[in-house]
């Protein structure tokens, strides 16, 4: 009996976060709603948008551009385009890595919005990204200071 109360105080505690979420005007509902199903982690006495234990992860590019903007569903962790850096405080420089991912974000729709792959709307899927990515891609390439390429694929998003 003390389970499902704990569980009926949770999804009453989601909806009201719904509620709350969709009173902001800055997100569609859709993003809102998608968020507030995501927020049913409780830790800190209060619900949260990533788990206590969760870690910026050590992606390459594109897997940056893909946590960016459709999340991990399998780590419950929502598209971070639809966070802040508050939502990372817990972690050691996290509202930093956060605002760090977010300019390089800035930088891919800049550069997609230049070849007219941008989707403002939001629609996107992993494979939408991996075009996207691709034709970008010779935008973010560089040359080391000893004249060679760099090993693009392989760096990880804090390093470009």
């Amino acid at each position: 009996m003390r389970i499902l109360r704990e569980r009926l105080d949770k999804i009453h505690s989601v909806e009201n976060s719904v509620a709350r979420i969709e009173s902001e005007d800055s997100k569609s509902a859709m993003q809102k709603r998608f968020l507030a199903c995501h927020l049913a982690q409780c830790w800190g006495g209060k619900l949260q948008a990533v788990p206590e234990d969760w870690q910026f992860p050590k992606a390459a590019f594109f897997g940056s551009i893909v946590i960016w903007h459709m999340g991990a569903s399998k780590d419950q962790i929502p598209a971070l385009k639809l966070l802040k850096s508050t939502h990372f405080e817990h972690l050691k420089r996290g509202p930093k890595k956060f605002r760090d991912l977010k300019k390089l974000q800035d930088y891919v729709e800049r550069a997609a919005g230049e070849t007219n792959l941008w989707r403002p709307q939001g629609d996107w899927n992993e494979q939408k990204l991996h075009v996207m990515y691709k034709v970008i891609k010779p935008k973010f390439n560089f040359i080391t200071k000893r004249g060679k390429a760099t090993r693009f694929d392989q760096l990880s998003w804090e390093t470009i």
